[in-house]
């Protein structure tokens, strides 16, 4: 672990054994969690500026209520954009760690957007095409991140925003291999998902339209 990130582990910190979703409905509840593990670390986490790095394996599992009572409350309590951007699930499975990315999802309530920042949630230094080309690639970012987001914002009836200000710059090939990669290895219609996605760059505004027109271009 780095000295830019903390770390909690759900099992280690708080129990092996998650339970419902209120104090009063009997031990290691999710509002237990949140009030006593998962908010204190994520106000020291913004306090220091750094990420929240939140380990949920090697426990007997969650319930929806666990997770929406803390996850999901602390989306409705700081905006689903902040909490995306300071923690970092970490699981030995996509399929764990998506559903705790559901649950902060489904909790916004600000609208029927979904905003990230590339900066914030991924790299100040975006790299290049591929991840065998160094850190910070395209590929580990569509993949990684963008894409399960995408998929779960979209299932969830709301539209991406992606926010490319705040980063020392993008190389063409890191913009076209993450947002025209949706289409070729995603399965994305070009038409939809220009529909659903939505990019912000006030820094440099001509990326905004490169981007769509990766998008359409697309094959």
């Amino acid at each position: 672990m780095d000295q830019k990130t903390l770390e909690i582990s759900i099992s280690r910190d708080f129990s092996d054994t998650p339970g419902s979703r209120y104090r009063d409905e009997g031990k290691f509840s999710g509002q237990e969690f949140l009030e006593d593990v998962l908010e204190p670390n994520f106000k020291k986490t913004l306090e220091a500026r750094k990420k929240l790095r939140v380990e949920v394996e090697n426990t007997y599992g969650y319930t929806p209520g666990f997770l929406d009572a803390s996850f999901g409350e602390l989306v409705r309590k700081y905006g689903s954009r902040k909490v995306l951007e300071t923690i970092k699930i970490v699981s030995n499975g996509k399929e764990l760690e998506e559903e705790f990315l559901e649950s902060m999802i489904k909790a916004e309530i600000n609208g029927e957007k979904i905003a990230i920042s590339i900066a914030e949630i991924f790299s100040v230094t975006p790299g290049s095409r591929y991840r065998d080309e160094g850190n910070f690639s395209a590929e580990e970012f569509r993949d990684d991140i963008l894409e399960p987001i995408l998929r779960l914002t979209l299932k969830n009836d709301k539209k991406l925003v992606v926010i490319l200000d705040r980063t020392i710059g993008y190389a063409t090939c890191f913009l076209e291999e993450t947002f025209a990669g949706l289409v070729r290895n995603y399965g994305c219609r070009p038409k939809a998902l220009l529909e659903n996605i939505e990019i912000v760059s006030c820094e440099e505004r001509y990326l905004k339209k490169d981007v769509e027109k990766y998008i359409s271009e697309a094959k």
